[in-house]
């Protein structure tokens, strides 16, 4: 026993010396590489620093005149069920971008077609917002809900109707030309004919309403008035309910009822002013994906790998005609 014990020992201290013992010599052949470059670019030392500085000038020039990438969010209001146009138009005008049809990007965009990278659409959620429209929405919101994790219906595009604010991405070149294209893109996806059409019956609508509103509001007043009686000392008048606090409190609460219509009436009125009505414009967000590396840095490196990478091949060139003549 005590000597199949020592056996093991002996052996995990030789497989231990035997590893140590091979990370030594892979780290001295390493030393012995780094040295070699080391010694290499000494040797070409004038040419490595020429190479540093020439690309170092070359790439801060290019940097400095390089066109600049941008993202601009645009926050807008989808009016008339006009959200499945808006992203069905967003992919069309990115597949024209991809196919390069300059006929149809000019027509846009005019001379600022170059100058659009991409487009893209994706919906601000806001659930309360949905349910706060109407009474109805609740039952509607519980189906969608029952029927598929929260989640999923966050991430279905069936249900990206459901919120009133979408976020319109557009990514573009120069920072002189983003506010002049995004508003050229609104312009165009607001031409619609169709969706004017119900613009039109839809601004009349809401007046309607709110002379409506307007009328019952005063209807309302009428009968708290009639409600009231007596006056105070002095002739002024006192509001006075009846006995009856039931209709006193129905009153008021139809009126409340009235009052917060025309508030939604309202904002309707202004939210209706275009097809996709502009709510918030950000221009000109520096779009840096993933790891940049300015053209000053990024150049006289790529320079100099390219400068090692020729020494390289030939000696690698050298090295295996010799083992093929050794051989």
């Amino acid at each position: 026993m005590s000597n199949h014990t020592n056996n093991n020992s002996t052996a995990e201290e030789i497989d231990l010396g035997y590893l140590i013992n091979k990370v030594g010599v892979l780290f001295r052949k390493l030393v012995k590489k780094l040295f070699e470059v080391i010694a290499f670019l000494i040797k070409f030392k004038f040419i490595v620093i020429a190479i540093l500085l020439i690309g170092f000038g070359y790439g801060y020039y290019k940097d400095m005149n390089a066109l600049k990438t941008y993202q601009n969010e645009v926050v807008v209001i989808p009016n008339f069920e006009s959200v499945d146009y808006l992203y069905n138009q967003a992919e069309i005008i990115n597949a024209k971008i991809r196919q390069r049809d300059t006929l149809f990007l000019k027509e846009i965009l005019d001379e600022d077609m170059h100058y659009l990278r991409n487009i893209a659409v994706e919906p601000i959620v806001d659930v309360y917002n949905f349910i706060y429209q109407a009474e109805e929405n609740i039952d509607v919101f519980r189906i969608l809900v029952h029927n598929q994790d929260y989640e999923n219906y966050i991430e279905d595009e069936n249900n990206y109707k459901y919120n009133k604010y979408h976020r319109l991405k557009v990514g573009t070149t120069g920072d002189q030309r983003s506010e002049r294209i995004i508003s050229k893109l609104l312009a165009y996806l607001n031409t619609n004919t169709h969706y004017q059409e119900y613009q039109k019956l839809s601004i009349e609508n809401t007046a309607l309403q709110l002379a409506e509103n307007i009328r019952m509001i005063a209807q309302v007043d009428s009968l708290i008035a009639a409600a009231t009686r007596g006056t105070a000392a002095g002739g002024t008048s006192v509001t006075v309910f009846t006995e009856n606090t039931d209709q006193r409190n129905d009153l008021l609460q139809v009126k409340q009822e009235l009052l917060e219509h025309r508030l939604r009436l309202q904002k309707r009125s202004k939210d209706e002013q275009a097809v996709l009505k502009e709510v918030s414009a950000t221009y000109n967000i520096v779009d840096k994906k993933g790891l940049y590396i300015p053209g000053k840095f990024k150049t006289p490196l790529l320079w100099l790998f390219a400068f090692c990478f020729v020494f390289f091949v030939k000696y690698m060139y050298f090295k295996l005609k010799k083992i093929a003549e050794e051989s």
